[in-house]
C-alpha cells in the first residue's frame, strides 16, 4: 500500500518519495508548499501526526505562474501591476511579484468581465494606454502608493456584518405614504461586500469605477481635489470619489431596506418566494431581515454574482435567528421557472436588467446578449418572466416588479400595458431615489394579483 502510494505521488505530482532501511519515507519536492497542500495540513487519520511551521508567503504564486494560469499575457499582467491596477505582494526580498489565493480568485473574477484585457470598453483609460500617459512627479508617489493597497472594494469583517445585519433587522420599515415612498440605501454595504465584481460593470457607456481607478487623469485629478480641500485620502472617501467622478458611474443595487419594507408587508409566515432576477443580493437580505419565517428562491445567470448571494446567504445565516431558508439557481430566469409548478409561490419580488443599461458580465447567458435588440429582449425575456410569474403564483399571491426607463427606451409603459392585460393592478408604488451613485430618479413597483 505504501509503496503504491509513493510510485502514485511520483507519477502524479512528480515529488520523489522512497521508502529508506529505517522504515521512513524520504521525499524530494523542489516546492514544500506544493506537497503541503496536497496531503493536507492536517493528517486524515488520527494515528499520524505532523507539523509543518511554513510561512504564508510561501503559499503565492509568482506572476509568471499566475499569467499562464490565467491565460494572460505576461506582459499585460506587469503592466497592470506597475500601474497598480490589482492587488500584489512581493516576496520577503522585494524583488518577486506574487499573489496569493484570494488575489488570483479576484483576478479570476476581472478576466471573465474582460477587465484585464485591453477592449473596447478600456479605449480611453490608462490601463490600454490612453491619452493621458504622465503622471505630474508631485503625484506620482501617492498615486503608486494608492493603487499599490489595490481597488478601494466595500469590504466588512464579521463584527460589522453582524452590526449592521442585526440593525436593518432591527430599524423600522419605511414609511409609504399612499403609493409614494423614499428610497433609504442604508444597509446595502450587506449587499456590495460580497460583490466586488459589480464595481467592473459597464453602465449605460460611462467608465465603470474599476475602469476608473486606472485611468491616471482621474485618480490624478481626485488626489489634487483632495489636496486642495486638506483631507487626507482613506479607502473609503476613495471609493466615493471614484464612483461620484463624471463619466463614472457604478452599476445601481436595490435598497435593502425597500425589500425588507415590502415583504413585510405582503409577507406572512412560511411564505414562499421566487425571485428571478436575484442580482446583488438586495431582496436575500431583506428577506433574511424582516421577522416572518419562509423560504426563498433566487435565479441568477452569471457565476459571479451566483457565488455572491451563496456568500451572503451563508454569512448571514450565522447571525440569524428565524426560520429562513434560501436556494441559489444558477441559470436562466426564462428558463428556469418553467421548472417550477403552477401555483407554487406565495410572492414573486424581483427588479430584472433594464435590457443593456447595465451589463453585469459579458457571458452569452446574459440576456442582452442572448436578446441584443430590444423588441426581441422585451418578448421573449422580460414578458416570458411576467407570464411565468402569473403561472407559478399562487391563486392569492402578488407579483412586485420593479422597473426603470433604459436610455431610449420607454420600458415602464411596455410593462404597464402587458401587465395589465395579465393581472390586477393592485397598486403601482414610487420608489424616490436621492441623488447618491445616480441621478435622482423615481422608479414604479408594480403590485400584481391573479385576476
Amino acid at each position: 500500500m505504501i509503496l503504491t502510494w509513493l510510485k502514485r505521488m511520483k507519477n502524479e505530482i512528480g515529488i520523489d518519495a522512497v521508502r529508506t532501511k529505517e522504515r521512513r519515507i524520504r521525499l524530494k519536492t523542489k516546492s514544500i508548499p506544493f506537497f503541503i497542500n496536497y496531503i493536507g495540513r492536517k493528517p486524515s487519520l488520527s494515528c499520524y501526526a505532523y507539523k509543518f511551521d511554513v510561512p504564508e508567503w510561501r503559499f503565492w504564486k509568482p506572476m509568471k505562474e499566475v499569467a499562464k494560469e490565467l491565460s494572460i499575457p505576461y506582459g499585460r499582467l506587469s503592466y497592470l501591476v506597475k500601474i497598480g491596477a490589482i492587488k500584489y505582494y512581493r516576496s520577503p526580498g522585494g524583488k518577486k511579484v506574487m499573489f496569493s489565493q484570494k488575489q488570483i480568485d479576484e483576478l479570476i473574477s476581472l478576466n471573465k468581465l474582460n477587465m484585464l484585457t485591453a477592449d473596447a470598453r478600456m479605449s480611453n483609460t490608462a490601463i490600454s494606454k490612453g491619452k493621458f500617459n504622465k503622471v505630474p512627479l508631485n503625484l506620482q508617489n501617492e498615486l503608486e502608493e494608492l493603487r499599490g493597497n489595490g481597488f478601494p472594494y466595500t469590504e466588512m469583517k464579521d463584527e460589522r456584518i453582524s452590526y449592521s445585519f442585526n440593525h436593518l433587522k432591527n430599524v423600522p420599515c419605511i414609511h409609504i405614504n399612499g403609493r409614494d415612498f423614499s428610497a433609504n440605501y442604508r444597509n446595502n454595504e450587506l449587499a456590495i461586500t460580497h460583490h466586488p465584481h459589480m464595481y467592473g460593470v459597464s453602465c449605460g457607456g460611462d467608465k465603470s469605477p474599476l475602469e476608473a481607478f486606472s485611468d491616471d487623469e482621474i485618480m490624478c485629478k481626485i488626489i489634487e481635489e483632495n489636496k486642495r480641500k486638506n483631507v487626507p485620502i482613506t479607502r473609503n472617501n476613495l471609493l466615493s470619489k471614484i464612483c461620484h467622478y463624471g463619466g463614472v458611474k457604478r452599476t445601481s443595487v436595490f435598497p435593502v431596506r425597500v425589500a425588507k419594507t415590502l415583504i413585510s408587508r405582503f409577507g406572512f409566515d412560511d411564505m414562499k418566494i421566487l425571485d428571478p432576477c436575484a442580482g446583488y443580493s438586495s431582496r436575500l437580505i431583506g428577506f433574511m431581515a424582516q421577522g416572518y419565517s419562509g423560504s426563498y428562491v433566487g435565479i441568477d445567470p452569471c457565476k459571479n454574482t451566483v457565488d455572491g448571494l451563496l456568500k451572503t446567504r451563508d454569512k448571514l445565516t450565522q447571525f440569524d435567528n428565524v426560520d429562513h431558508k434560501a436556494d441559489i439557481i444558477m441559470g436562466c430566469a426564462e428558463t428556469q421557472m418553467k421548472k417550477f409548478d403552477s401555483d407554487s409561490f406565495d410572492i414573486v419580488f424581483t427588479s430584472p436588467p433594464y435590457f443593456d443599461l447595465e451589463k453585469y458580465d459579458t457571458d452569452e447567458s446574459q440576456s442582452y446578449k442572448k436578446y441584443p435588440h430590444y423588441e426581441q429582449w422585451k418578448n421573449k425575456f422580460l414578458f416570458e418572466i411576467i407570464k411565468e410569474s402569473k403561472r407559478i403564483m399562487k391563486k392569492d399571491g402578488i407579483f412586485l416588479l420593479n422597473v426603470g426607463n433604459p436610455r431610449n427606451y420607454n420600458l415602464v409603459d411596455d410593462v404597464d400595458k402587458f401587465t395589465r392585460s395579465l393581472f390586477r393592478v393592485e397598486n403601482v408604488l414610487l420608489m424616490h431615489s436621492p441623488s447618491v451613485w445616480h441621478d435622482a430618479i423615481t422608479e414604479p413597483i408594480f403590485c400584481l394579483k391573479k385576476n
